[in-house]
């Protein structure tokens, strides 16, 4: 309720109906870091990121994109009964850390 504004992944699941390649690309790079710093990841690991990706059906990525925005993991997450370690990158721009890291803390 309170995480990533649903309108970015409206955007998200536009991108992929009005070109899944490209938008699978920029993706891909904003998802590595390679978007911020080109030294990040190689440009070899960038095509096999792509190359595993645009096999997927454009039904089954635009439907990944609302599993992982519109499902409510929070009972889930109540469940865990040991000590659990939650590692989430600062640098993260598909879900910054304050609006989910640190809620999931």
């Amino acid at each position: 309720p309170a995480g990533v504004p649903r309108d970015v992944f409206d955007g998200l699941r536009a991108g992929v109906v009005k070109d899944r390649a490209e938008f699978l690309i920029n993706f891909g790079r904003a998802f590595t870091g390679a978007d911020r710093d080109p030294s990040a990841v190689t440009q070899a690991m960038l095509d096999m990121t792509f190359d595993m990706a645009i096999k997927a059906s454009i039904k089954a990525t635009h439907d990944c994109i609302a599993s992982f925005s519109e499902t409510d993991l929070r009972p889930d997450l109540a469940k865990f009964d040991i000590p659990t370690l939650i590692i989430h990158g600062g640098a993260d721009p598909v879900v910054p850390i304050e609006l989910s890291g640190k809620k999931s803390a």
